[in-house]
């Protein structure tokens, strides 16, 4: 009885990590595709314009945002673009940088 008890123990970490690890992708892959929808908003907009969520939203420019994430504009123009977004089922905030670098 005591095995079960341990290896039950040690799937429920191990699927709470899986579960975690995912939701950390997901967040990295939204901001990804939102450096890349903004870039491609910004090659037909000179630059100039801000790049919002709204804008690059849908069919225009690609970027669909997953459900349940927080995501946040800081900085919405290409030489100083600043995002951030959290995931619920994670304790990490993602940014990201004009380069396109998440952290």
């Amino acid at each position: 009885m005591a095995t079960v008890g341990i290896l039950s123990a040690v799937a429920t970490s191990k699927y709470t990590q899986f579960g975690q690890r995912a939701s950390e992708a997901d967040a990295r892959i939204n901001l990804r595709n939102l450096f890349v929808a903004c870039k491609a908003f910004w090659g037909n907009h000179t630059g100039v314009a801000p790049c919002t969520v709204g804008a690059v939203s849908g069919a225009s420019y690609g970027f669909n945002q997953s459900a349940r994430i927080v995501l946040q504009m800081a900085d919405p123009f290409e030489e100083t673009l600043g995002a951030t977004l959290k995931h619920p089922k994670t304790p990490s905030t993602f940014i990201i940088d004009p380069a396109g670098n998440t952290t």
